[in-house]
C-alpha cells in the first residue's frame, strides 16, 4: 500500500506522518488545514489488497461498519469521535479525533506489578465504557463487541489520565448471521493472548471483551505478558494466581473474567462492576450507580440512513445524543436554553472568576463548525442570560408564576449539551457546571447531574493542585506533583483528597501526612503568595489520606487562616494543627 505522507485528502486533511500499518490499511496523523491552527486528527485508510469485487466489497463493509459505529458511539467521552468519512480512488478514509496520551502497553512494559487499587480503578473505568458499548441498540442489533481490547488499544489520555478505548475497526454488531457468516467466511479479528477461545473460533460474544480486559488485569498484577502464563491442560484455564500479590477478592474477579468457557464467565460488564464495588469503596475510588451508565448507553440515537460513502467533508457527520424519548436533540446553545429557566433554579450558578480562566483540563482536538458556533453562542449567551434573568424577575414581580417541574426532555437536552461543552475544556468546563447546576431538584436527572458536577469539579481541582505555582512555593508543588492527588469529595463542609503514597514510606508517615496536608491546603485556600480558585475555597476542613495506609490527616480552614494572618512563616506551627487519625 502506497504511503500518503504529504498528500492532501478531500482538499482538507494534509497527511503529516504515518502512525501504524495493519492488515487492511494504514493510520496517519493529519492536519485539518481548513481550521485555524491546523489542529491534528487521525486518518485511517482502508484499501483492498486485491481489486476484485469481493475484496473491495469486504473492505467497504468494514469501512461502513466502523463509520456507523463511531458515529453512534463517539459521543462517549472515552471513545474517539468520528469527524468525517469518504472514499477516493477506491480507497476509504475515516477521520477521527486524535487522542493525545500514552498507550497502556507503555505502562505495562515496565513489567512491574501494579498496586491493587490502580488495577481496580483501571478495570472499573474500562468496564463503564463497555457498559456503554455493549448496551448499544439499533435496528436488529443487540450490542457491539469491540473484539480487540488490548493494551495498545487503551490510551491513557494526557489531560485527565482517563483510559480511552480506541480502534473500533474490528467491532462486530450482534445480529442474525448473514449467509456469508453461516458459510464460515467471517473475518477472525483479535490479538492472541487477549482473545478467548470462542472468538478464535469466529464466534465472539459480549463477554469476549470482558475476557480480554481480565487478561490485562492479570498482566498488571503479575508483570507478565499473556504468552508467559501457563495453561491448565485439562481445563484451559490460565495459571497465574501464585504470581500475583493481590487480595483474594480481586483474584476471584479476574478469574471469573477470564474463564475458558464463555458460559462460566461474567455475562455482562455490569456484573463485574457489582462485584468490584466493595474493592473500589475500600480504596476510596468514587463509584457511580450502574443505572447511570445504562442510561448513558440507552440514549444513543439510532444513526440515520446514509449512503455508504460521502464526499461532503466540509460538513462532517455529527453524531448526537438523544433523550430517552424518541426525538432529535436541537442545536440550540445551552445558554439560550437556560434563559427559559426560573431565576430560583439559577441561584447556584457562580460567575466565572474575573481575570482568570480555570485550567484547561479537557480538550477536543477537532471540533466541527457546528460546535464552534455553539461555543461562540455560549459566550454571547452569558450576556443574554443576565438580561433574560432581569426581565424574568420583573415579570415575576408583576404576576408570580405557578411553579411547575421542568420537563424531562428539557433537562436531558441541557444535560447532553453540557457534556459536549465540557469536552472543549477551559472556561467551557465551568460553563457546563453552571448549566447542569440549573437542573432542578424535582427533575429525574437531578441525582445524575449532581454526580456529573462532582466529576467536573474534581478535574478542575486535581489539575489546579498540580499546576504551576509561584517560586516561593515551588518545593511544595514538587511534593504534590509526585503523589497524584485525587478528589474524593467536595462540599461546603470539607474536601476529601486521596493520594498515591506507594513511592515512598515517608509519604504515608505522620510527618509526610502533615506536610502534604499543609501543602494542599495552601494550594486550595492560599496565602499571600498563592493564586487560588476562589470558587472552591469555601470549605471548613481538609481531609487527606494515602491510598495505601490506615491514617488520615485533618486540617481546619480556620486554623490555616489564623496561621496565614500571623505571618505564616513557621511551618511547624501549622503542622502541629494537623490532626492524625485512623480511618
Amino acid at each position: 500500500m502506497r504511503l500518503l505522507t504529504g498528500k492532501l485528502l478531500a482538499h482538507r486533511y494534509r497527511i503529516v506522518r504515518t502512525l501504524a500499518k495493519g492488515g487492511f490499511g494504514q493510520t496517519y496523523i493529519a492536519e485539518d488545514i481548513q481550521r485555524p491552527g491546523n489542529p491534528k486528527c487521525l486518518v485511517k485508510q482502508l484499501r483492498a489488497e486485491r481489486s476484485d469485487s469481493g475484496s473491495l466489497g469486504e473492505v467497504k463493509r468494514l469501512f461502513q461498519t466502523e463509520a456507523e459505529v463511531l458515529e453512534a458511539l463517539g459521543k462517549h467521552d472515552q471513545i474517539p469521535q468520528l469527524l468525517a468519512f469518504f472514499d477516493e480512488n477506491r480507497e476509504f478514509f475515516l477521520i477521527q479525533e486524535l487522542i493525545e496520551g500514552t498507550p497502556l502497553s507503555a505502562e505495562l512494559k515496565l513489567r512491574k506489578p501494579w498496586p491493587e487499587a490502580e488495577i481496580a480503578r483501571l478495570l472499573y473505568e474500562v468496564l463503564t465504557i463497555l457498559v456503554f458499548v455493549h448496551g448499544y441498540r439499533d435496528r436488529g442489533h443487540e450490542g457491539i463487541i469491540h473484539r480487540d481490547i488490548k493494551p495498545d488499544n487503551i490510551i491513557r489520555r494526557s489531560r485527565d489520565r482517563k483510559p480511552v478505548l480506541v480502534d473500533f475497526g474490528s467491532v462486530k454488531q450482534i445480529r442474525a448471521p448473514s449467509a456469508q457468516e453461516q458459510s464460515g467466511m467471517t473475518i477472525n479479528i483479535g490479538t492472541p493472548g487477549y482473545m478467548p477461545a470462542e472468538q478464535a473460533r469466529g464466534s465472539p460474544r459480549l463477554n469476549s471483551d470482558i475476557y480480554a480486559l481480565g487478561i490485562i488485569g492479570i498482566q498488571a498484577c503479575t508483570g507478565l505478558v499473556p504468552s508467559q502464563l501457563e495453561e491448565d491442560r485439562e481445563t484451559g484455564e490460565l495459571i497465574w494466581r501464585s504470581q500475583a500479590a493481590i487480595s483474594d477478592e480481586l483474584a476471584a474477579i479476574l478469574t471469573q473474567m477470564t474463564r475458558y468457557s464463555f458460559r462460566d464467565r461474567y455475562q455482562s460488564a455490569q456484573e463485574v462492576i457489582r462485584d468490584l464495588e466493595p474493592l473500589l469503596q475500600k480504596y476510596g475510588i468514587p463509584v457511580l450507580p450502574i443505572e447511570y451508565f445504562q442510561t448513558t448507553a440507552s440514549v444513543v440515537e439510532e444513526p440515520s440512513a446514509r449512503s455508504e460513502t460521502t464526499q461532503e467533508t466540509n460538513s462532517p457527520p455529527q453524531p448526537t445524543l438523544a433523550s430517552p424519548a424518541p426525538r432529535a436533540i436541537t442545536a440550540k446553545p445551552i445558554t439560550a436554553q437556560l434563559e427559559q429557566r426560573e431565576e430560583s433554579q439559577l441561584t447556584l450558578i457562580a460567575p466565572l472568576m474575573p481575570g482568570r480562566s480555570p485550567p484547561s483540563v479537557l480538550s477536543e482536538p477537532s471540533p466541527s463548525p457546528l460546535r464552534r458556533r455553539v461555543w461562540w453562542g455560549g459566550a454571547i449567551g452569558v450576556v443574554v442570560l443576565l438580561t433574560a434573568l432581569t426581565v424574568s424577575a420583573l415579570q415575576r414581580q408583576a404576576s408570580p408564576p405557578t411553579p411547575s417541574p421542568a420537563p424531562l426532555s428539557q433537562d436531558q437536552e441541557i444535560f447532553n449539551q453540557a457534556i459536549q461543552m465540557a469536552r472543549k475544556g477551559g472556561t467551557n468546563l465551568e460553563t457546563a457546571i453552571q448549566a447542569v447546576r440549573a437542573i432542578p431538584s424535582d427533575s429525574p436527572l437531578y441525582s445524575q447531574a449532581q454526580k456529573q458536577i462532582f466529576d467536573w469539579q474534581a478535574i478542575v481541582l486535581e489539575k489546579f493542585l498540580q499546576s504551576e505555582v509561584p517560586k516561593q512555593s515551588q518545593e511544595l508543588a514538587d511534593v504534590i506533583a509526585t503523589i497524584k492527588p485525587k478528589i474524593q469529595k467536595i462540599d461546603a463542609q470539607q474536601i476529601l483528597i486521596s493520594y498515591d503514597g506507594s513511592s515512598s514510606a515517608r509519604l504515608v508517615s505522620e510527618e509526610g501526612l502533615r506536610i502534604l496536608t499543609a501543602a494542599m491546603m495552601q494550594r486550595l485556600r492560599g496565602n499571600q503568595n498563592e493564586k487560588i480558585l476562589p470558587k472552591y475555597k469555601n470549605f471548613q476542613r481538609l481531609i487527606v489520606f494515602p491510598q495505601t495506609g490506615k491514617q488520615q490527616a485533618i486540617l481546619s480552614a480556620s486554623d490555616w487562616d489564623s496561621f496565614v494572618s500571623s505571618g505564616g512563616k513557621e511551618r511547624f506551627q501549622i503542622y502541629q494543627k494537623v490532626q492524625i487519625k485512623n480511618r
